[in-house]
């Protein structure tokens, strides 16, 4: 019929005119900000979703009314023609079975048009429930973050304060805390960042941990009263350097040893650790090694970090 005609399209031109507006808001987002990449997203599915739903119900609608028309046409005209076959009129102008035949292809065929216009909305739909359900998680995080900082401000944790310690005194001497990975190598890791800093010089933890070694070897009676009674020094060594076992002062030792430097070993308080301060005369403070020593940072157990200039 005409009107579903001019009404499909009127939709097709609310459509285009649609997705220029789409078009140019996507151009107002600067490149980088996903943030507003997001906004817009969200924004133009909502537009799309709200055009969809309102062509949807129109042409509903109009479909409803030419119905209720043809209907009432097609009854007046049975009363009158007193028990005619209707496949024999049509002449007088009266409604055939061609031309229901004929509404029904073009009910169809709008059917198969709005299809695909109805399944787009769907999923659009879809993306952004899961678009929201992540929102909500995102958030869920960010409460529950901002609350356990709250409670941890009010009540702080052991490994709070000897943290907070620690980075007070590295910034009355001009330093700030350099991570390291808490993997069993943090000693060697720590030690590996300082040399690197202080002496440009670039070793591998594999590389430290074999030098430890050979230190431990060259001097057993230096190393072995450290030892429990039941430990060989060469199976210590090789544990050493083979495996991913934690370091302490033993290696601390052995490294600084091996490395003819002192290492120095700052704590949340006084006293510090200074193994190796035979070479200091050697090599002056500047080439001293500075690694921190946590005993409540890590769950698994104590935990070295190294610094670095502020």
């Amino acid at each position: 019929p005409p009107e579903e005609e001019a009404l499909l399209a009127r939709h097709k031109q609310e459509q285009k005119a649609l997705q220029a507006e789409l078009q140019r808001l996507k151009k107002t987002t600067p490149k980088g900000d996903k943030r507003r990449a997001r906004e817009v997203q969200l924004e133009s599915s909502r537009l799309q979703a709200e055009l969809d739903d309102r062509q949807s119900v129109e042409l509903a609608e109009l479909r409803a009314g030419c119905l209720r028309l043809g209907g009432g046409e097609s009854a007046e005209h049975n009363n009158n023609k007193n028990g005619a076959d209707d496949k024999n009129i049509g002449n007088n102008g009266s409604t055939t079975d061609a031309d229901a035949e004929d509404r029904r292809e073009v009910g169809e065929e709008e059917d198969e048009q709005l299809a695909p216009q109805q399944q787009q909305q769907q999923k659009k739909s879809k993306a952004a429930k899961r678009r929201e359900k992540k929102a909500e998680a995102a958030a869920k995080q960010r409460q529950e973050a901002e609350r356990r900082a709250a409670e941890e401000a009010e009540n702080p944790s052991e490994s709070a304060i000897e943290l907070a310690r620690i980075r007070d005194r590295l910034s009355a001497l001009g330093f700030d805390l350099h991570e390291v990975a808490a993997d069993g190598s943090c000693l060697y890791a720590a030690v590996q960042h300082q040399l690197g800093q202080r002496r440009g010089r670039h070793e591998s933890v594999a590389a430290l941990r074999r030098l430890a070694a050979e230190a431990i070897r060259a001097s057993p009676g230096h190393y072995a009263p450290f030892l429990d009674e039941d430990v060989e020094l060469e199976a210590y060594a090789n544990l050493v350097e083979s495996s991913s076992e934690w370091g302490g002062q033993l290696e601390l030792r052995a490294l600084s040893e091996a490395l003819r430097l002192p290492i120095r070993v700052l704590q949340a308080g006084p006293p510090d650790l200074l193994v190796g301060e035979e070479f200091l005369a050697e090599v002056g403070e500047d080439a001293t090694l500075t690694v921190t020593f946590h005993r409540h940072l890590m769950r698994s157990g104590e935990h070295y970090n190294s610094v670095k200039p502020r």
